[in-house]
């Protein structure tokens, strides 16, 4: 009769734990979205301010292009914000790039959530910083190989 009450007390501290662990993946994942939506809104202000300054530049060649972006930024900061979607089709709307990121992004940071915080939190900002050169670079190079 011993054995059953501990294994009984195994499992529920078992599903207790598991339950915890689905909680924090959870919140974690709407924590990465959250800050992905974010620094995605951020960037987009800047590429639209970035359009605007170049389209003032083209009709006017006597404009000071010092609000302008250098274009690795630009090419860096849709990879950020817009993603694969942005780098393969940069036609669609910046909306469904930016997205498909943020439900990207969102599950990155839920499986990360099994990692402790110190080891979590920096591997999420690094992998953001990784996919945001790859989509970059991916867009840019795209534009020479259609």
């Amino acid at each position: 009769m011993r054995n059953a009450e501990l294994l009984r007390d195994r499992k529920e501290n078992e599903s207790r734990r598991s339950r915890a662990e689905l909680r924090r993946m959870i919140a974690a994942g709407m924590l990465g979205a959250a800050l992905f939506l974010v620094e995605a809104g951020a960037a987009e202000l800047i590429l639209r301010a970035d359009g605007l300054c170049r389209d003032v530049r083209v009709t006017n060649w006597a404009f000071n292009p010092r609000g302008c972006q250098p274009e690795a930024l630009t090419w860096l900061l849709r990879g950020l914000s817009r993603g694969v979607v942005g780098a393969l089709r940069p036609e669609i709307p910046p909306f469904l790039g930016v997205a498909t990121m943020v439900v990207g992004m969102g599950l990155v940071a839920a499986l990360l959530a099994v990692l402790p915080l110190r080891r979590g939190i920096p591997a999420y900002f690094v992998l953001q910083a990784v996919a945001a050169l790859a989509f970059g670079l991916l867009g840019y190079l795209l534009i020479f190989m259609a």
